[in-house]
């Protein structure tokens, strides 16, 4: 198991069928990542306030950078059901995730992104082609595979961050850095905008390294 990285708050669960006293039940906590309720044993020590130390129950399918990892508890309290460790949130209360949200609208995502990189030529189904300065750029799936060809040199990749790369003599962690904070309509901290372009940059490097 990799190293504990993190730390969720968690509640008590007694078990119908257990004594008050026992202890024995389940600890409920909320995974923001799968954005769902995650469950383990109590360990027989009921609501008692600790930090207990687990497996993460996250899947990766989920797009759950915890899967496989260790994950610390802090459980505090008890509670009745499961459902109340779910944050009330308008969209958790409806029984809509995120993440399912997202994957609905990542083409239109995608394609908006892709008409602002590409100085709003059309994009059509899920291609864009066209000429720019003695370049020739074809994008595929919507920035899923691009090229770029031109006099002094060609250059292919994949995804949307290597292709603002590309286009704008930029890294792929700039672009992301720029690209999260226009859509989120914040400025991050110097450390962090660093760091989160480090990090993206990296990923971009062995990516490109695994073609």
């Amino acid at each position: 198991m990799k190293q504990i990285v993190t730390t969720h708050p968690a509640r008590f669960l007694p078990s119908p069928d257990a004594k008050p006293v026992s202890g024995l039940g389940t600890l409920a906590t909320w995974c923001p990542h799968c954005e769902r309720v995650h469950t383990h044993g109590a360990a027989g020590r009921g609501a008692q306030h600790r930090v207990e130390k687990r497996g993460a129950h996250c899947d990766a399918a989920l797009g759950s950078p915890m899967a496989g990892r260790g994950v610390s508890l802090l459980v505090d309290g008890s509670i009745d059901a499961v459902d109340e460790v779910k944050p009330a949130a308008p969209m958790v209360r409806a029984g809509l995730q995120l993440h399912r949200q997202l994957a609905d609208a990542a083409a239109a995502l995608r394609r908006a992104l892709l008409r602002t990189l590409t100085a709003r030529r059309a994009v059509r189904q899920d291609m864009a082609a066209f000429r720019l300065e003695g370049h020739e750029v074809a994008v595929l799936d919507l920035g899923l595979s691009w090229t770029i060809g031109g006099r002094d040199s060609d250059a292919s990749g994949r995804g949307l961050l290597s292709l603002a790369a590309s286009l704008y003599g930029v890294t792929p962690g700039i672009a992301g850095r720029r690209i999260l904070e226009t859509t989120a309509g914040i400025r991050l901290p110097p450390d962090v905008a660093i760091e989160i372009e480090g990090t993206l940059d990296r990923w971009s490097q062995s990516n490109e390294a695994a073609r």
